[in-house]
């Protein structure tokens, strides 16, 4: 009985009779383009152009259809669509040569395959998280802070379906992903070598995530990873890809994989950098910090999560303003020089100034000492608000507390930043 072997990376394999080299066929293992050799032949030649293999690779197609001045008999009626099956039968002859062109190509490397989907996945999810942040900062702020929240890992695994399933939508719509399209490979079915369907690339997708990702889950993926790894390294298919298809390599140019390979790390690289950014400012602003009042040269201690930025008032003064990255109540210190004027006819004055954007109520002392405090919510959401007052000469100073996320009757409580910010301005 006749031994083939096949090639593999440059070597050749071990010995198997015809029908394994069959089964691999089928499998993907093999292609129409794959180099095989058995005793008896004076070179290696692609599996498609060899006698014993050939009848494997050409396409399961009808035979062309009588032409048009030959009309096919029916039931003794000619057949009226014979000048369009001639078209058919051309249509079919190009579609086989595009399928065996296809075919002759060896299957792409686990190194180009694994950072083309990582180039997918992390531009996908980053471009995912973006318009999702966006979209909630105006629709939805409650579910933005919650969101923002979760460590970059978490929105990951959070993210990681969806992105998947965007990715599908990709390959449908342009033929292939972004980060294959860089290095020149792209999945193919087994069957036509063409192209998967829509709900092809979505079963794909999802089985690279469960199957071949388990999930994203770190340390757990690389269970699944591994022998994915070790499987696509001797030119075998995945497990998510047996008996479907496999992900064969378009272009043989060294440079162009390295050039792709250096590229996808730039990127890969940008995005760790940008996360690292944004979780160094989530721990900064998780922990007390000291700020200086601008106005007083005066230091505070600022409680732990709240994360400062400068703004303009409606009348464009100077505002400080403090936001709590867990609860989402922004504070802010503003002055005010008025000579000749009490505590009593300031908060007179803010009361009726602030009308039209928050309704009020009575002014009263608070628990810190020479500060006085009203209560009362939005005009516009109906959110809670709470404004306190403090004199030092002729400078009148207002820390301003408005909880954005909630609505109704509800007292904020956030003494402790209200105390740091009069403490900036020498009160008491």
């Amino acid at each position: 009985m006749k031994q083939w072997h096949y090639a593999v990376r440059g070597q050749p394999s071990d010995s198997f009779t015809a029908s394994e080299i069959e089964e691999f066929y089928r499998s993907g293992k093999l292609n129409a383009g794959s180099l095989i050799w058995a005793d008896g032949m004076q070179q290696w030649k692609a599996l498609g152009e060899t006698e014993e293999f050939k009848h494997l690779c050409r396409p399961k197609l009808p035979p062309p259809l009588p032409p048009a001045d030959q009309p096919e008999e029916r039931n003794g009626a000619p057949d009226l669509l014979s000048e369009p099956a001639v078209k058919l039968a051309g249509d079919n002859e190009q579609l086989r040569l595009s399928i065996e062109r296809s075919l002759r190509v060896e299957p792409a490397g686990p190194w180009s395959r694994y950072f083309a989907r990582q180039f997918d996945l992390s531009v996908i999810t980053t471009v995912l998280f973006t318009l999702t942040a966006i979209g909630l900062a105006y629709s939805n702020p409650v579910l933005f802070f919650k969101l923002n929240a979760i460590d970059s890992r978490g929105l990951f695994l959070i993210f990681l379906p969806a992105a998947h399933i965007a990715n599908a939508v990709l390959i449908s719509l342009f033929g292939n992903s972004m980060g294959k399209a860089l290095f020149g490979i792209k999945a193919v079915p087994i069957q036509t070598g063409t192209r998967f369907s829509f709900s092809e690339n979505v079963g794909r997708e999802l089985r690279v995530w469960t199957s071949g990702l388990a999930f994203g889950i770190p340390l757990i993926c690389l269970a699944t990873m591994i022998p994915a790894f070790n499987k696509v390294k001797v030119g075998q298919p995945t497990s998510y890809d047996q008996g479907r298809g496999n992900v064969l390599a378009f272009s043989s140019s060294k440079a162009r994989r390295g050039g792709a390979m250096l590229i996808s790390i730039a990127v890969l690289l940008a995005i760790m950098i940008s996360n690292s950014i944004d979780q160094q400012a989530q721990r900064e602003a998780s922990r007390p910090s000291s700020w200086t009042n601008p106005e007083t040269s005066i230091p505070a201690a600022i409680p732990a999560n709240w994360q400062y930025e400068k703004v303009s008032g409606p009348n464009g003064e100077t505002l400080y303003a403090f936001t709590n990255t867990k609860s989402g109540v922004v504070a802010m210190l503003g002055e005010e020089k008025l000579p000749n004027e009490s505590l009593y006819t300031y908060g007179a004055g803010l009361t009726k100034m602030l009308s039209s954007n928050i309704s009020l109520g009575k002014w009263n002392a608070s628990d810190i000492a020479n500060v006085w405090v009203t209560s009362g919510a939005m005009i516009n959401g109906n959110h809670p608000a709470k404004i306190f007052i403090a004199q030092k000469g002729s400078t009148f100073w207002r820390v301003i507390l408005l909880d954005q996320l909630t609505s109704g009757n509800k007292d904020i409580a956030e003494s402790d930043i209200v105390q740091a910010l009069f403490s900036s301005a020498g009160v008491p």
